[in-house]
C-alpha cells in the first residue's frame, strides 16, 4: 500500500510466473503521471505513477477499496487529466493572497476579490490569465528579484547564502534555489521525491536571512 492507497503492479506475465523479465515496451510514462486503468473485465481505475522500471510500472489508485483478484487481466493505460490538482492549487493561491478579512470568505469559497495581492504573477500563470501588454514569462523570469528580497543579491552571495542553509541540497536543487533567488518569478519542477519542497523551504530562509 502506498499512504492507504492499493498499488497496482503492471508488467508483461509469463507462463512461469511474476519474474518480471519482459521489458516493457518503449513508453513516456513516469513518476507522478496520472493514468487511467481500462480492461474488458474490471470498471475503470484511476491512479498516480509512483516507481518506474524497464520491467513495471507501480500505480498508487484512488480506488482505496480495490483488491487485486491474483488473475492475469489485460490492461490498458492511458494518460489521465484532472482538474482537481489546478483547483486545489487556485485555492491555496486564493487564500495566501487574500486580505486578513477576505481569508475565511475564500477559505468557504467566496473569494473576496478586493484583495492584496502578494504574487500576482504567480496568480496569473495558476489561472492561465493573460500577462499585462506585452511581457512575456522569459522576460518577466529575467528580471531581477522584486519583493522576495529587499534587494537582488548578486550570484555570488546568493550561491552563498544557499550554502549556508541547506547543504545537503544536490548541486541542482543549490542552483534552482540561487537562481530563484535572483529572478522575480521562477519555476521549480520535478516529480515526486526529487526535493522541490527542501529547494522551496531553502528559498524561503534565504530570503529571510538576506
Amino acid at each position: 500500500a502506498f499512504y492507504g492507497r492499493p498499488v497496482l503492479r503492471l508488467f508483461i506475465a509469463k507462463s512461469s510466473g511474476t519474474n518480471y523479465t519482459t521489458r516493457l515496451p518503449f513508453h513516456r510514462f513516469g513518476p507522478g503521471d496520472l493514468v487511467l486503468l481500462s480492461s474488458s473485465t474490471i470498471t475503470q481505475l484511476d491512479g498516480a505513477i509512483i516507481e518506474r522500471s524497464p520491467y513495471y510500472i507501480d500505480i498508487a489508485l484512488n480506488q482505496k477499496n480495490y483488491i487485486d483478484s491474483g488473475t492475469k487481466t489485460k490492461w490498458r493505460l492511458d494518460q489521465y487529466y484532472s482538474t482537481l490538482s489546478y483547483q486545489r492549487m487556485e485555492a491555496a493561491i486564493d487564500a495566501v493572497t487574500a486580505t486578513s478579512s477576505g481569508y475565511f470568505e475564500a477559505r468557504i469559497g467566496k473569494l473576496d476579490r478586493n484583495r492584496d495581492e502578494i504574487s500576482p504573477e504567480l496568480k496569473r500563470i495558476v489561472v492561465r490569465s493573460a500577462l499585462d501588454g506585452a511581457t512575456s514569462w522569459a522576460d518577466l523570469a529575467a528580471q531581477p528579484s522584486a519583493g522576495l528580497c529587499r534587494k537582488a543579491p548578486s550570484a555570488n552571495t546568493a550561491r552563498g547564502v544557499i550554502e549556508e542553509i541547506a547543504p545537503t541540497l544536490d548541486i541542482f536543487q543549490k542552483r534552482a534555489a540561487a537562481k530563484a533567488l535572483r529572478a522575480r518569478l521562477s519555476l521549480i519542477q520535478g516529480p515526486p521525491g526529487t526535493g522541490k519542497t527542501k529547494c522551496a523551504a531553502a528559498l524561503v530562509a534565504a530570503a529571510v536571512r538576506l
